[in-house]
């Protein structure tokens, strides 16, 4: 319910004001997506109280929603969305879950331009501290005393070997190439075990 939002507008202490705040418009993006209302998930993403992953990420399922509907304007939110990757610190997994992302839906609205974009993946994974490939959900928390509150989800959208699987279908021998830029060796396994069983799987 929206009105949550008026709600914890009314805690007094500004730091878990705007703990449960950042909780609340993740929750409302994530049901506005689940309910396919691009407007609302836009309206959603774009609150001061997300991260910037999380901004990244919602305004890229933004772009999924328009894709076939309003292609240029799905086309102007990845756009966005690159940006707010962009600005996440370099060597953080958040910036390469965050490029995965958009990435994943340019695959669909502008394949030349996704190429451009698996190169800053190669390199965000190689400056990343502890990403390893494996970690596809995006979640958040706030705690109360002694008391957590933390939903979490599964999302294909930011998943490496998705990602590399989407490739391999467009053009195997480039995917193969940006895989084996990868340096940390577990990204760069899952990269190319995804393309192999792509290739298998179009070959049965």
């Amino acid at each position: 319910d929206e009105q949550a939002r008026d709600f914890a507008d009314k805690v007094d202490d500004p730091e878990m004001r705007k703990q449960v705040r950042a909780y609340i418009d993740f929750l409302l993006l994530t049901e506005a997506i689940e309910a396919r209302e691009p407007k609302k998930v836009i309206e959603f993403a774009h609150s001061d109280y997300l991260t910037r992953f999380q901004r990244a990420w919602g305004l890229t399922e933004a772009a999924r929603l328009l894709t076939r509907s309003e292609p240029e304007r799905a086309s102007e939110l990845l756009s966005e969305s690159l940006t707010e990757a962009r600005r996440i610190d370099e060597g953080s997994a958040d910036r390469v879950r965050g490029l995965i992302a958009v990435a994943s839906q340019l695959s669909d609205v502008d394949p030349p331009r996704t190429w451009e974009v698996v190169n800053e993946i190669v390199k965000a994974v190689n400056n990343s501290k502890g990403y390893t490939g494996e970690d596809s959900r995006i979640g958040v928390r706030f705690k109360l005393g002694e008391a957590i509150a933390e939903k979490r989800f599964n999302v294909s959208a930011i998943n490496l070997g998705g990602l590399f699987q989407r490739l391999a279908k467009r053009d195997m021998y480039a995917a193969i190439n940006s895989a084996q830029n990868l340096t940390v060796e577990a990204p760069r396994v899952i990269a190319l075990i995804s393309i192999a069983r792509t290739v298998l799987d179009e070959g049965a």
